[in-house]
């Protein structure tokens, strides 16, 4: 656990989705106080979580990745009000409309009680001021930093203290973050938070030029229904040799399973600006084969396949 100001603080992240699971252990490998699960955000029961079903993943607060409103009507906000009631979002909507004006911005948090004795707590953290897509900003960061420092506010008050956290993915569903994007931006998040190296930028170029930064890019195109090529496949130069291709590639290889792809096809060049390339394909079970699609083979080219 890490201990802010005496107060003992441990995070658990937990999501439906094996793909965020797996983003957050690589991420957070060997941050102790950071506890990772899949699995319903309330639930350990095996298959489908029934109304009525207890509690069983207890925390004393529970991350909200709400809109600037406070509607918890959607998404896994529905979920909270289903366990909780509605008056956590009476309670929320009042204290915003009391003290932010109706609106709460996107980087700041409250924190409103559930009454419910095993989940006290609710944080309102937004990831967007109303539904949108947010896969390409900072959202995740944002909302997650507020959070933890809301905890930390929460702690000094007074008032009975937060010891623990449970937090899904933010922003990665109605937002349609990528997973490792906000796995990333959320370790961020902790580092500069409850990190032992919290981070002040000194001039704007450093604000700038921070972890926040585009790491890569890659795609998947749907050829057919059990047919999916790999595309756009970059990785920023002042990145390269870190992994970053390896963790885009793993990501897309679980997007073509989720979609019941039996193939993965790309092509490519020849020659040794390919060739590190062409090694992470291969160590990952794609075999050089015929052209596919559209494509025409010629000497520069070649085209590699994966069954999945």
């Amino acid at each position: 656990m890490v201990a802010s100001d005496s107060v003992t603080i441990e995070i658990h992240l937990r999501d439906l989705s094996s793909a965020m699971f797996h983003a957050w252990r690589r991420e957070f490998d060997g941050v102790e106080s950071v506890r990772i699960s899949c699995g319903d955000i309330f639930s350990t029961k095996p298959g489908r979580v029934e109304p009525g079903d207890p509690i069983d993943v207890k925390a004393d607060a529970i991350v909200s990745p709400a809109n600037s409103f406070g509607f918890m009507d959607g998404g896994i906000d529905a979920v909270y009000t289903h366990v909780f009631g509605w008056g956590v979002q009476q309670r929320l909507q009042e204290l915003l409309a009391r003290e932010h004006g109706g609106e709460l911005p996107v980087g700041s948090a409250v924190i409103v009680p559930t009454k419910h004795p095993d989940i006290p707590w609710c944080i309102s953290a937004p990831t967007m001021r109303v539904p949108q897509n947010v896969a390409r900003t900072v959202n995740a960061y944002l909302a997650f930093r507020a959070a933890l420092r809301a905890v930390l506010a929460h702690n000094a008050s007074g008032q009975p203290p937060i010891h623990s956290v449970l937090c899904p993915g933010l922003g990665t569903a109605v937002g349609q973050m990528p997973v490792a994007r906000c796995a990333r931006q959320m370790r961020v998040a902790w580092d500069r938070v409850l990190g032992d190296d919290p981070w002040t930028p000194h001039t704007i170029h450093l604000a700038g030029d921070d972890d926040l930064e585009l790491l890569g890019c890659g795609a998947i195109k749907q050829l057919d229904a059990t047919t999916g090529e790999l595309k756009s496949m970059r990785t920023a130069a002042a990145h390269l040799r870190k992994g970053v291709a390896a963790r885009i590639l793993e990501h897309l290889l679980a997007v073509a399973r989720a979609r019941n792809y039996t193939r993965v096809s790309l092509e490519t060049g020849s020659g040794q600006a390919f060739e590190p390339a062409l090694a992470l394909y291969r160590k990952y079970g794609f075999a050089n084969g015929d052209a596919f699609g559209d494509y025409v083979a010629t000497e520069f080219n070649q085209f590699l396949h994966l069954e999945l």
